[in-house]
C-alpha cells in the first residue's frame, strides 16, 4: 500500500477537520454576504433594474454555491464523526490523503466523481 492511500492518521483526522471548520467559516460568510445582497435588491426591488442584473446574478450563484459547499462540508464533518471520511462514498476505496488536503469535503475519489 502506498503511503498516498494509507489510512488517515488521528492527526490527519485532526488537521482535515480543521480545514474543514476553517472553510464552513469562509463559506457562512460568503453566503451571510450574498444573502444581505440579494436581500437588498429585491427589498427595493432593484434585483429586476437591468443595469444592477449581473449584481443579483453574481449573488444568486453565491448563495447556490456557498450553500452547496457548507452541505458538502456539513456532510464531512458527520463522516468525521463517524469514522467514514477518507472512504469514497461512491466506491468504498480509501481517498488519497492529498486529494482531502485540496478539497476536504469532496465525498469521492477522483475516479468517481462525475
Amino acid at each position: 500500500m502506498s503511503t498516498a492511500h494509507a489510512p488517515l492518521t488521528a492527526a490527519d483526522r485532526a488537521e482535515l477537520k480543521d480545514s474543514l471548520v476553517i472553510l464552513r467559516a469562509e463559506n457562512q460568510v460568503d453566503l451571510d454576504k450574498a444573502t444581505e445582497t440579494m436581500n437588498a435588491l429585491n427589498a427595493d426591488h432593484t434585483a429586476i433594474d437591468p443595469a444592477l442584473h449581473e449584481v443579483a446574478a453574481n449573488a444568486e450563484y453565491m448563495i447556490k454555491d456557498a450553500s452547496a459547499i457548507l452541505a458538502l462540508i456539513d456532510a464531512a464533518l458527520a463522516r468525521l464523526d463517524s469514522g467514514d471520511f477518507g472512504i469514497c462514498t461512491a466506491c468504498g476505496q480509501p481517498i488519497p490523503k492529498a486529494r482531502l488536503e485540496l478539497r476536504p469535503y469532496i465525498p469521492t475519489c477522483v475516479a468517481c466523481t462525475p
